[in-house]
């Protein structure tokens, strides 16, 4: 059983669900905060097991490289000598592929750095505490972000939609996973779609009008079903929050979503007269 941490921030958790949704079946085990970090445990000591994994994956994405505890999490896979052989970087936010992306994320912890520097001078020395390991922190962040991220960069990472399957194929590659499930046998990888229980169409034929009426109105009830799961758990996760779904007929639906009572979104999903969901 192959130990896989993955480190994301939890305002991008939908990554994270699909690659749980993946590797569920498979010889793997996905360690995440959800569900490693028992009640009233420390956060810090389960963000140090990442060291102690056979590999981690890192969602890059803007909110990861300006959260603190997603940082501490590279901080602490960077101590491992070998890291780079160990880490699979889902790069999201892809503005790190230039210099000037590279470089807002390093002043970023400057600032954040100096800001807490400055703070911290206006306590008395004998009521810091542990105040200043989050400072010393705070710089080793700034210190080793443009190693990190030049690192990544330089990596020919996959795409998105095809991480999964990446990922997949370079731990049979190494040996420690077996190929029992077919990845490289020339049919189709499982991907979002399959995930999603949506019907993939593979056939060197055009498909006639019915059947593209068909696939739009079937996929289009697979996406409201999604998204109007993704609204429970939100409102289940925060009461504040409230969604209205008005199912206007087979193929528009209203979403209207709430704070405490007050309007703050609206989206109105319909398929559009050539067929597309708009």
């Amino acid at each position: 059983m192959l130990d896989i941490f993955v480190s994301y921030c939890q305002k991008d958790k939908v990554y994270a669900d699909f690659m749980d949704l993946y590797f569920k079946d498979k010889n793997i085990k996905i360690h995440r905060d959800i569900r490693d970090i028992k009640d009233w445990k420390s956060i810090k000591e389960y963000m140090q097991t990442i060291r102690d994994m056979d590999y981690a994956v890192l969602v890059i994405t803007n909110n990861y490289l300006r959260s603190f505890n997603c940082m501490y999490e590279v901080l602490e896979v960077m101590k491992d000598s070998k890291y780079k052989d160990k880490i699979f970087p889902v790069v999201v936010e892809t503005s790190i592929y230039s210099p000037q992306g590279r470089i807002l994320f390093i002043k970023f912890w400057e600032q954040k750095y100096d800001e807490l520097s400055k703070q911290l001078k206006q306590v008395d020395v004998v009521n810091l505490g542990s105040l200043p390991e989050d400072l010393k922190r705070t710089q080793s962040i700034a210190s080793s972000m443009s190693e990190f991220l030049s690192l990544v960069a330089d990596m020919n990472n996959p795409d998105i939609s095809d991480v999964n399957v990446a990922i997949e194929n370079k731990l049979i590659e190494h040996g420690v996973l077996s190929d029992s499930v077919e990845v490289s046998t020339g049919h189709p990888n499982p991907d979002i779609f399959s995930l999603l229980n949506i019907p993939r169409v593979y056939t060197t034929s055009e498909p006639t009008d019915l059947e593209k009426n068909q696939f739009m109105i079937e996929s289009f009830k697979e996406i409201n079903q999604l998204l109007g799961q993704l609204c429970q758990q939100l409102q289940n996760e925060n009461s504040n929050n409230q969604t209205m779904i008005d199912q206007v007929d087979t193929r528009t639906v209203i979403y209207q979503f709430y704070n405490n009572g007050n309007q703050i979104r609206g989206l109105k999903l319909f398929i559009g007269n050539t067929g597309s969901v708009k």
